[in-house]
């Protein structure tokens, strides 16, 4: 097995007394934090958010008058929920692959994934789709992340899901690619080598909107395993090639 892989990682941040960092990518592990300006009060952390506006045009005489209208109320172009690709790479739709367990996160049961890949590809699409909830249900008791994060001085501790939902806010989730999977007799673990792409929305120092971000590939190995009741969960991540101090790529050893 490749020892270069990637896995739903824990390229985290560490939170300062003041701010709220993103804690790094992490279907599979959120266990370092770094230093970064970013409010607490994230804008991702309000879902609630307004629908996308579109616009429907109507002609009065010689003027034509454009009226916004939030799209998924009688007006603009709906998707086909049904034909919408999963964005976790296995090319199935949307429907039919990792949303029924993200909706069931919702609720008192979760539906967990039935096998180790899919319970980490459905994490990717959590990502992607920012659903925190599922990522802290599918996040072994064993993991650090499960912890939560506390600022350097000790004045700012937060959950594992509001560090999700500062990482949902502060990275933008492209592609999940599998490279390969083995089983761990030792541990009794399934080890998988993954990318990531990914774009970093916010610049580390200042917490500004980077414009035009560009693509980044993190590589990990992701580890799961099962739970007491015998469900799959992350139980954190091994070989990476991020830096978390920097929030790069790291360079040739």
């Amino acid at each position: 097995m490749q020892t270069s892989g990637l896995a739903h990682s824990s390229i985290g941040l560490k939170n300062s007394s003041k701010h709220q960092a993103p804690q790094f990518p992490s279907w599979a592990s959120h266990k370092h934090q770094h230093h970064l300006r970013l409010p607490v009060q994230s804008p991702s952390f309000d879902h609630a958010s307004t629908p996308p506006q579109t616009c429907l045009s109507i002609r009065q005489g010689k003027r034509l008058i454009c009226l916004p209208t939030a799209a998924g109320f009688g007006f603009g172009l709906k998707k086909d929920k049904k034909k919408e690709q999963c964005p976790c790479g296995s090319e199935q739709p949307l429907e039919a692959c990792c949303k029924p367990y993200l909706d069931s996160s919702n609720g008192a049961f979760l539906t967990h994934p039935p096998s180790a890949e899919a319970c980490l590809r459905a994490r990717f699409t959590a990502y992607k789709l920012k659903n925190p909830k599922f990522v802290t249900k599918t996040t072994s008791t064993c993991n650090p992340a499960r912890k939560g994060s506390v600022s350097a001085d000790g004045q700012v501790k937060t959950t594992l899901e509001q560090d999700v939902k500062v990482s949902q806010a502060w990275i933008q989730y492209e592609a999940l690619r599998i490279l390969a999977h083995e089983h761990d007799a030792q541990s009794n673990e399934e080890l998988f080598d993954i990318e990531v792409d990914i774009r970093q929305l916010f610049e580390l120092e200042t917490g500004k909107k980077i414009k035009n971000p560009p693509l980044q590939t993190v590589r990990e190995t992701a580890r799961f395993g099962m739970d007491e009741e015998g469900r799959w969960v992350s139980k954190g991540t091994k070989e990476t090639n991020w830096d978390r101090e920097s929030l790069q790529q790291k360079g040739p050893a």
